[in-house]
């Protein structure tokens, strides 16, 4: 599976920088787990007005829409059988969460079929440092 970044220049935002490399890579490396073979996980970094917008997108397995509000619970996994061919213990999400939440914002998902999983969030834009 390919990465692709696609982030502009001179973005900032005020965050607990190890906190949002911890999410960012739970999110990243569920991207790849359950992604499709020879597919493209793509990593979107964008500025909307005082926001900056996060998006990780894969084509791989659908959630279900009733999964989607439990994905972030800790210990849940949409597929009980998965966890053993995947491995993990159902809390990356669950930390993902979490970190998001401490930086007052919320995270989103998108799953749909033919297309892939998108996982959202936004931070608040600041000046330079």
């Amino acid at each position: 599976i390919k990465v692709v970044k696609e982030c502009s220049k001179d973005i900032y935002a005020k965050i607990d920088s190890q906190l949002m490399r911890e999410a960012l890579i739970n999110l990243l490396e569920n991207a790849i787990k359950y992604g499709v073979d020879n597919s493209t996980v793509i990593l979107s970094v964008k500025r909307k007005s005082n926001k900056i917008l996060i998006d990780i997108e894969n084509k791989g397995e659908v959630i279900p829409e009733k999964e989607r509000d439990r994905i972030f619970n800790r210990f849940y996994r949409v597929d009980k059988s998965r966890s053993k061919k995947t491995g993990g213990t159902g809390l990356g999400l669950a930390i993902v969460k979490h970190i998001i939440d401490a930086h007052n914002e919320n995270i989103y998902v998108q799953s749909t079929v033919g297309i892939g999983s998108e996982f959202s969030f936004s931070l608040k834009k600041s000046k330079v440092l």
